[in-house]
């Protein structure tokens, strides 16, 4: 019985903090009171009726952002269609992320294949003996597991 409890409670939990997180993204709006302070507020009806005025004329906040700017370009992939390495990876793995990330601290020249999205990922995925990401193949034979990059720098420099 205890066990289904803390269940119970971790699905509870789950479901709030998503909704909450919901609840907090949204517009930025703003007016000016009478003494000149600036005041911010997340729905135009929490301004009061005196200042809304100032909402039509003033230009539209854009919206709040969690991701801080240049973020979502950070781990943006090198597509070579000539390149001795290519990554086999999803978008959610942090693993791979930390991989790629290495990669270009190397300057290694690569090509991103996203294993749920991509044909060619799709398909070496499901020719794949070992049902992990990421995978690495060094000119197109040697396969390496995980984002070891001493094994990936000793193939690139066998041949």
């Amino acid at each position: 019985m205890p066990k289904f409890r803390l269940i119970q409670a971790f699905l509870f939990l789950s479901i709030y903090f998503f909704l909450l997180s919901i609840a907090h993204s949204g517009d930025l709006f703003v007016y000016t009171d009478d003494k000149g302070r600036q005041h911010f507020v997340d729905s135009a009806k929490k301004v009061p009726e005196q200042y809304r005025e100032q909402l039509k004329n003033s230009p539209r906040l854009p919206t709040i952002s969690k991701v801080k700017p240049g973020r979502d370009k950070l781990y943006e992939e090198r597509v070579d269609t000539n390149s001795r390495v290519e990554v086999f990876e999803t978008s959610w793995c942090s693993i791979c992320r930390v991989l790629k990330k290495e990669l270009h601290k190397a300057n290694i020249a690569f090509t991103s294949y996203d294993v749920e999205t991509s044909t060619r990922g799709k398909n070496f995925y499901r020719n794949s003996k070992v049902k992990a990401v990421p995978i690495t193949r060094v000119d197109g034979s040697t396969l390496i597991y995980g984002a070891a990059m001493k094994k990936i720098k000793a193939a690139l420099s066998e041949r």
